[in-house]
């Protein structure tokens, strides 16, 4: 390997993920599924609106839950550390958690704060630079601890 793919190798890793808005397409379009089901149900008429109300808040949550990591930036150093920096710039240590899926073309980490909880990173194609997804991808797969 040579000095200088070892130097790419090592530089920090920024990512700023914002919500790709295919998959928020995609979740809206699950949840009208589940309302056609309601409709097309034999249930009593007074329960489709009840399951309607449900489907639709639970849309909304989870709308609301998956926009709110909009300002949030990751950044993997060359040694190692894992740093979350917020839409003040504040940079607080961070660790990621157990669920990390790894793809191509998806990559999905989740981190732990130990402030304010935990927060799913989502990088595709539609939300992040290339370079950096495909960066983060190899020094998770080839972990200097590993």
């Amino acid at each position: 390997m040579t000095a200088g793919r070892q130097a790419g190798f090592d530089a920090p890793v920024r990512i700023r993920a914002h919500p790709p808005l295919p998959i928020l397409a995609v979740l809206a379009v699950l949840h009208g599924g589940a309302i056609a089901c309601v409709y097309f149900a034999s249930l009593p008429f007074w329960l489709k609106p009840v399951l309607v109300l449900l489907v639709a808040s639970s849309l909304v949550a989870a709308g609301r839950r998956y926009l709110r990591v909009a300002v949030m930036e990751l950044v993997l150093n060359a040694g190692d550390r894992w740093q979350l920096i917020d839409d003040h710039g504040e940079a607080r240590d961070t660790a990621p958690a157990a669920c990390l899926f790894l793809h191509p073309a998806l990559a999905i980490l989740t981190v732990k704060d130990g402030k304010a909880g935990v927060f799913p990173f989502v990088l595709s194609p539609f939300n992040t630079d290339p370079d950096g997804r495909r960066r983060l991808r190899v020094r998770l797969r080839f972990s200097k601890s590993g």
